[in-house]
């Protein structure tokens, strides 16, 4: 994961591994992440698609939902300008449908105090 230096690429990787924290995700979860990939970082299909294959891949070489949230999340963290939660928050509520199972709801609490620390500090 330290080589991750795109902010973007780290909240989409985020965005994946959220969506498998509960079970894998279903037809409707992937197309959700697309849209909203594409909505809110402005991406054409092809670069976002691009963009949630190598996310995809990632996840996979963490080896779980679980562990890609704290290793990526962490790798966020340190590349964060300060602005990473405020663009994160949104974008993994909105793959949550409002709400959150206890797994999800801790792993945005976690998310958030690693990245508004670094923000603080």
């Amino acid at each position: 994961m330290e080589g991750i230096d795109d902010p973007v690429l780290a909240m989409v990787t985020l965005g994946c591994a959220f969506t498998e924290l509960d079970d894998l995700p279903t037809r409707d979860d992937r197309t959700r992440l697309l849209v909203e990939t594409r909505r809110r970082w402005r991406l054409g299909e092809e670069e976002a698609d691009e963009m949630l294959s190598f996310a995809r891949w990632l996840v996979a070489q963490c080896g779980s939902g679980q562990a890609a949230m704290g290793r990526v999340g962490r790798r966020l963290a340190r590349i964060d300008d300060g602005t990473a939660w405020r663009d994160l928050q949104p974008f993994l509520q909105s793959l949550g449908e409002g709400q959150l199972s206890e797994t999800r709801q801790e792993a945005l609490d976690d998310l958030q105090r690693k990245l508004t620390r670094s923000a603080r500090a």
